[in-house]
């Protein structure tokens, strides 16, 4: 009965001992989970009317549409909100409301970055400020950490390629205004993994994210994602035919955005030239973000054991192979062709073409896409078996295809030229999504083609493409199938280079000449041949017939 009793009391302690520590599981649970009033409170719901253009008919706009997303305060001190590209991209009228309040306040949106999905927007009325705080950013800077309430602006030149990323594991709640209600949601989960990964909205981008297992939905845009109190990145998008694998973008590509606009916040705004794309000062825009520098080069990884022989590397040297320098980019003039990349600023490159990131790794590219334009970087390179060591200014590299219309050549308007019923317009990838959700795979391949691998020259730094061909007696006899979505190669054997170089051509031909249009699409070429008198007496019918504004915009 006494080993009994022993027994009995042992087992109870056993068993306080683990309510204990369950009690304590729980309260510590709990305070994780807790997001702060002041947090909750800066989180907005915005409203955005949408009437987007139409790019295979460039001059009209579609059917106005609603959406909505979420937002946050970043900045009270300069009444900064923070949302994604996409929730404000061709809105005629954004608005906001805050959490508990029923009315709706016009927001103006200030600067927009679509190839990391970001916007700021702004709220002139005083009323809406009132009680709200800008949100922190997750940073390690212990400096930062320990000020009560440090300004924006420092916290982001502190930040760095590699800082403010959470570990694997931690705990993240999002918050947002997702679909299913009117109400602010919170969902809550981990940060399941952090790699490179193509932001949707653009084609031509692929930044680092976080993918988290939390649910976010079509609302969740924009909202922040919060641990302890402090954003860690903010929700942009998610796998459909997954199972929670979300992403959001984490703190360095938040504050290269902020950065950038911090830098020409307040400064005077220079009167621009509209130019061609390739050589357009994107960086000293005021109202959007110039994109992220690159190395513009085509790589290939030296996993295999003779191909890093034959190059040169020891067993000790590790690097990626550059196979194809691009033109315009930050490393022509500087690295060559078959070089092999061994180290940016000090970090190694590994065979597979990642650098170290804290415990993990990401491809090199995320070190030029942090620098700051014009920024110098040392590379280290082997050039025929010799290392040696150089200097690389970082670049945006220009993109013969314009993957969206937030830049200052085409300022959120597709442009055209219309001669003879035949209306030509720039290629873009807003003008390829016309073709739907899935336009990747419906769209014309030689347009897809020369989105994906086209590079600018001398002789081309933009693709015109026929958009439409408006039936009229001048250009009776040829069929609008045939020709329509075709590239415009030359006009009187002159190469075209762009949309304004085309105009200018047509405009120096004389009445009694001809216009010979050359088109290439699928490997074929075919000829438009116009007498250019009677299509100029032309233009004046077809404006009238189809309700064209006016014969170009440029």
């Amino acid at each position: 009965l006494k080993l009994q009793f022993l027994y009995f009391i042992g087992s109870m302690n056993v068993l306080r001992r683990h309510a204990t520590a369950f009690t304590k599981y729980r309260w510590t649970v709990r305070l994780c989970h807790t997001i702060s009033k002041d947090v909750m409170n800066s989180v907005v719901k915005v409203y955005a009317t949408v009437c987007a253009p139409n790019y295979l008919i460039p001059w009209s706009k579609k059917i106005q549409q609603s959406s909505t997303g979420s937002g946050f305060v970043i900045d009270r001190k300069r009444r900064l909100l923070m949302t994604n590209a996409h929730v404000i991209l061709d809105s005629v009228l954004v608005e906001v409301r805050k959490e508990g309040s029923g009315d709706k306040y016009v927001a103006k949106v200030v600067y927009t970055g679509v190839e990391c999905d970001m916007a700021l927007l702004t709220v002139h009325d005083n009323e809406f400020w009132e009680g709200l705080t800008g949100l922190d950013l997750y940073t390690h800077h212990k400096s930062l950490s320990d000020t009560k309430k440090p300004d924006v602006r420092d916290v982001v030149e502190a930040i760095k390629s590699f800082d403010g990323v959470p570990d694997i594991q931690e705990s993240v709640r999002v918050v947002g205004y997702p679909v299913g209600g009117d109400q602010v949601s919170v969902t809550s989960g981990v940060v399941s993994r952090v790699d490179t990964q193509p932001y949707v909205i653009c084609v031509h981008t692929h930044l680092i994210a976080i993918q988290i297992d939390a649910a976010i939905n079509a609302g969740n845009s924009g909202g922040p994602a919060v641990s302890n109190d402090k954003v860690i990145g903010v929700s942009f998008q998610s796998l459909t035919h997954a199972d929670n694998i979300s992403y959001i973008i984490p703190v360095p590509v938040i504050a290269h955005f902020l950065r950038q606009y911090y830098a020409l916040h307040g400064k005077r705004q220079r009167k621009q030239a509209a130019r061609d794309p390739s050589c357009l000062p994107t960086y000293t825009d005021r109202s959007y973000h110039p994109g992220f520098c690159s190395f513009g080069c085509y790589v290939q990884d030296p996993l295999n054991e003779h191909l890093r022989k034959y190059m040169g590397l020891s067993k000790k040297q590790t690097g990626i192979l550059i196979k194809k320098v691009v033109a315009h980019a930050a490393s022509e003039g500087v690295m060559r062709d078959n070089d092999v990349l061994l180290s940016i600023d000090g970090m190694q490159v590994a065979n597979d073409g990642t650098v170290k990131f804290g415990s993990r790794r990401v491809r090199f590219d995320h070190v030029m896409h942090m620098k700051e334009y014009l920024s110098t970087s040392k590379v280290r390179v082997l050039r025929n078996k010799k290392e040696i060591t150089l200097k690389m200014q970082s670049k945006v590299m220009p993109s013969l295809v314009l993957s969206h219309n937030c830049n200052p050549y085409m300022k959120q308007k597709p442009k055209y030229h219309t001669f003879g019923g035949l209306v030509f317009t720039p290629l873009t990838v807003p003008y390829l999504k016309e073709w739907g959700q899935d336009w990747y795979s419906l769209a014309p391949t030689h347009l897809l083609q020369l989105t994906l691998t086209g590079r600018p020259a001398k002789d081309l730094c933009e693709v015109v493409v026929l958009a439409q061909m408006l039936p009229h007696q001048v250009n009776q006899g040829y069929q609008s199938g045939d020709f329509v979505h075709h590239v415009v190669e030359s006009l009187n054997d002159k190469k075209v280079q762009s949309l304004r170089h085309l105009t200018q051509m047509l405009a120096d031909l004389p009445n009694d000449g001809y216009a010979r249009f050359e088109m290439k699409a699928f490997g074929t070429h075919q000829s438009i041949i116009l007498r250019v008198g009677e299509a100029r007496a032309a233009n004046r019918e077809v404006l009238d017939v189809f309700s064209i504004p006016k014969i170009s915009f440029l």
